[in-house]
Parts: C-alpha cells; structure tokens; sequence
C-alpha cells in the first residue's frame, strides 16, 4: 500500500524594505511594525537604517531595492534632496514610494499628537519640542516608550 503525502501549499509573503535616515526613525517604524504585526502577517517588513540624511537613503537604497517587492524611503526634507538621485532611484527601483518628512519625523508625530502643523518650523525646533514634551532622546531607543504616546 503506497502512502500519500498531503501537499502543503504556502503562499509566498510580498517583501517590504523600509530605508530610513537614522535610528529615531528606524525605532518608530519599528514599534510601527509591532504594532501591526497581525496585519502584515503576509508581509515581510525589513527596516534599514541609512545612518545620514535624505540623500544617503537616496545612495545606499538602489543596492538593495531589487530583492524586495516594494520599498518605501523615509527622510525628511530639513536639507535639500537632490533631485537627480531621486529619479535615479525610481530608475533602479521599480516598486518604490517616497515618504518625505517636512521639516522631520518630529514635526510629523508632533502634529499627529498636537494635531498642529509643523511643517513650517525648524527641525531643531520640532526635535527639541518632542524631546522635552513626549519622549526624551535617550528614551527614543526603545520601542517600548512609544506605546505610551501613540496607543
């Protein structure tokens, strides 16, 4: 009598590069992807950290890009972006979106927890005002502190 063997399908989860600036913005999405966990479950989310500006991202992400299914570039817009990396980019990276931060990631989660915009002060300013007021800077590295300001 011969066996069968069940055959078990597996369904193939799209992948997802996250490439952000530095490491406050690599701990957010972080405790993003945590939080959403049960909703990305057919999703695998890998998060980079450029360790430098909007610009690094736009360098370093192009050597990456093609094994994932979808990227996402994260930085903000303190600093001029140049524009002739940014459409190399999209080039080389055919999947790709563009979250761009104006000023910073700060003066975006200020304005989602002061419901103000932010957009129009200095990053400093944004960066000194979250610090003192929500998540100091040394308490920014845990992924655990965000839980407490954004449920």
């Amino acid at each position: 009598m011969a066996s069968h063997r069940a055959r078990i399908t597996r369904k193939v989860r799209k992948s997802i590069l996250v490439y952000c600036e530095g490491e406050h913005e690599e701990i957010f999405i972080k405790y993003l992807k945590q939080q959403y966990s049960s909703r990305i479950s057919n999703y695998t989310l890998k998060v980079y950290n450029a360790r430098g500006d909007a610009n690094s991202v736009l360098d370093k992400v192009p050597r990456i890009c093609s094994a994932y299914d979808l990227t996402l570039c994260i930085y903000d817009l303190d600093k001029p972006i140049n524009q002739k990396k940014k459409k190399n980019v999209q080039s080389v990276c055919k999947n790709i979106h563009f979250i761009e931060n104006m000023p910073c990631l700060e003066a975006f989660l200020l304005q989602i927890l002061e419901d103000k915009d932010y957009s129009q002060y200095k990053s400093k300013t944004c960066k000194a005002r979250f610090e003192k007021h929500y998540l100091s800077r040394a308490r920014r590295m845990d992924v655990r502190n965000y839980e407490s300001i954004f449920p």
